[in-house]
């Protein structure tokens, strides 16, 4: 099985046509993506790259009905929780 990460987005994504059901990757993934398909071939979200290709934001994230759902890149999720972060701190002081 071929994974890469998708430069464009940091995304991993990946081609199964040589999966042998073996569930390496499944153990490997710390996030717990992978699952497996009735065939027993690996499968998992590929973060919507096409509507991302597109300027479009994740099906997920478009539809959640709470909002609370985000699609960000690195930096800006680190410059959100900074901001998060500040926030409840100056609150704790004031």
């Amino acid at each position: 099985m071929l994974l890469k990460t998708w430069q464009a987005t940091g995304f991993t994504i990946y081609d199964n046509t040589t999966c042998i059901g073996c569930h390496s990757c499944a153990m490997a993934c710390p996030f717990g993506a992978p699952s497996f398909s009735k065939k027993g071939k690996m499968q998992k979200c590929d973060g919507c790259r096409i509507r991302i290709g597109n300027g479009l934001e994740p099906a997920c994230v478009r539809t959640c009905p709470t909002h609370a759902l985000t699609c960000t890149n690195e930096q800006e999720y680190h410059q959100m929780h900074r901001k998060r972060s500040l926030n409840h701190i100056s609150n704790k002081l004031l």
